[in-house]
Parts: C-alpha cells; structure tokens; sequence
C-alpha cells in the first residue's frame, strides 16, 4: 500500500564495516556509523555497508535496515536502554521518526531521495544484537514487543 500522505525526515544514515568485535565469535558488521550527505541504494544495498555473513543478512530482501527512534524512548523507559543512546544503537541503516510498525507495513513502497525502496520483512534479530547492545534478552525482546523495524 502507498500512503502519499505520509511524510517523514531521515534524521541519519549508518554505514557499517566487517569486524572482529567479540573473542571466539564470528565477525559482524552491526556497528553502523553516521554518515553524511547523500548516499548510493543499490539492490542490495547502501553501496558503502556491508553485512557479514550473507547466508542470513543482505540481499535485495534485508538490503536496508530502518529503524524508527520513536522507538529508543520505550526502550529506555522500560530500562532496556541507556537513556541518551543515538540512533544506530540497533544496527540500523536508516533512522527516522514518525515510521513505525504502526503505520507502514510489509509491502508498503516508500520513496528515499530518488531510490524506491519496498518494505519486505521485519527484522528478526541474531545473538549479535544482544551482544552488541549488552543484553542478550535484546533479539527476544524484539520480537516480543513487535518493534523490530524492517527491511
């Protein structure tokens, strides 16, 4: 469904790099950074991210994580979250406010700068999120609360 009325910014875009970021685990690409200005969509993707290990992130159907910041003050409310925490703290490419899983849906096509992009699944969270966040209850609370953001 395309909702022409809807309009929201992009309060930031994350680029992330492969890493080694815990002893005996495989790398990941969960840490995304700010970038600035505008920024390549291809097909798979924000043409300066990367995902780690393809078998089960990237593709053309988890090409770009959004996450709506509306979201952190519940986290932070329900002590899940350090309160200040910027966006990305999920892993997220795209970071809005005014999107969520409340009013767009698996499907929807959205427009971002001149790319158009369409919603095809929510996130459904690895391990690496409870790692990268320090709560490994992260992923299950995810799911739990439906605020998964999407791809």
């Amino acid at each position: 469904m395309n909702h022409p009325e809807l309009s929201a910014n992009i309060d930031g875009i994350f680029l992330g790099s492969i890493r080694d970021r815990w002893e005996g685990k495989p790398p990941s690409a969960i840490q995304k950074d700010r970038v600035g200005g505008r920024q390549a969509i291809t097909l798979l993707g924000f043409s300066g991210d990367a995902q780690a290990d393809l078998t089960v992130h990237g593709g053309e159907d988890k090409a770009i994580h959004h996450y709506d910041f509306d979201h952190y003050s519940a986290w932070q409310a329900e002590d899940l979250m350090a309160p200040g925490t910027m966006p990305a703290a999920f892993g997220e490419n795209i970071s809005t406010t005014g999107l969520t899983e409340e009013n767009l849906c698996i499907g929807d096509i959205l427009l971002l700068g001149t790319a158009v992009v369409q919603i095809s699944q929510g996130r459904q969270p690895c391990w690496k999120l409870g790692l990268h966040t320090g709560r490994k209850e992260m992923p299950y609370q995810f799911q739990k609360t439906g605020r998964t953001g999407w791809y």
